[in-house]
């Protein structure tokens, strides 16, 4: 049986003699050597590959920790594996336009697209008034949106849409389902 015991030389001291009192300085079996190996072997933090979060800080089932698959701001974390769009919006979105990762809110992204139309073209907005959801929204905006025939559209992320969105808002061009953007339209196309 192994000794728990090294003397300073690094060598097990012999129990017989630990007894005794012959062995003057003794130290731990498990020193230096297995604090710099605990140290090197430690987990790695898991974080959120979208948001940078740290996804556990708290116990299991703690409300402060990330949820599995979908970030605070309601995008998920990957795209689905049967999705065929891979694309995520940028971290983070504001709230309320995206919910558990799997809903999309038109109205809301809508009238946030309004908001963002009038910060900007109002020119009331500064670096102060500009966060960084509005930078992460108007990217999102600008990689998606589309001109067809004057209108303007935005093309939809492979999710459910909210129920209450009118069914006039949305528009199917060659298989891909858009939405109608029409307060960025030069001019205002109605459907009739």
């Amino acid at each position: 049986m192994p000794s728990l015991i090294k003397t300073e030389d690094g060598k097990p001291a012999d129990p017989l003699s630990v007894n005794a009192g012959i062995v003057k300085t003794v130290r731990p079996f498990f020193s230096d050597n297995f604090l710099d190996f605990n140290l090197k072997c430690q987990r790695k933090i898991a974080t959120c590959s979208r948001c940078k979060t740290v996804m556990y800080p708290g116990r299991p089932g703690a409300p402060e920790n990330h949820k599995k698959g979908v970030c605070a701001d309601g995008v998920r974390q990957k795209p689905k594996p049967e999705s065929t769009d891979v694309s995520l919006p940028e971290w983070p979105q504001p709230h309320g336009i995206f919910t558990n990762g799997s809903h999309f809110d038109p109205l809301r992204f809508l009238l946030m697209v309004r908001e963002l139309y009038d910060k900007v073209v109002a020119g009331s907005v500064s670096d102060l008034d500009y966060s960084m959801e509005d930078e992460a929204f108007s990217q999102m905006l600008s990689s998606r949106i589309v001109m067809r025939n004057s209108c303007v559209l935005f093309r939809l992320f492979d999710l459910e849409n909210a129920p209450e969105t009118p069914a006039l808002l949305f528009v199917e061009v060659e298989g891909v389902k858009y939405l109608r953007v029409d307060c960025l339209a030069e001019t205002p196309n109605l459907p009739t």
